[in-house]
């Protein structure tokens, strides 16, 4: 794990936020004392099961279209 100062943390923000997001954790210290750590978010792994709730809950929040609808949305680039 990396350690830097608050001030190189400041002026090299943006490539701290890179190595984060490419897995690398960062200490940040201040006067030599650990005051923050900078790295990645886990990724949350959903069950199957979990995933289709998410999805039927989503298709729930949509608005229906009926078939009248849907035709006219696949003519209007039609010339």
């Amino acid at each position: 794990m990396r350690r830097i100062g608050t001030f190189e943390a400041k002026t090299h923000f943006t490539e701290i936020l890179r190595a984060a997001h490419a897995g690398e954790t960062i200490t940040i210290t201040n006067r030599g004392v650990d005051v923050a750590i900078v790295g990645p978010i886990p990724r949350q792994r959903l069950t199957r099961q979990e995933a289709l709730e998410r999805l039927t809950q989503l298709r729930e929040q949509l608005p229906r279209a009926d078939i009248s609808e849907i035709r006219e949305w696949i003519n209007e680039g039609r010339p």
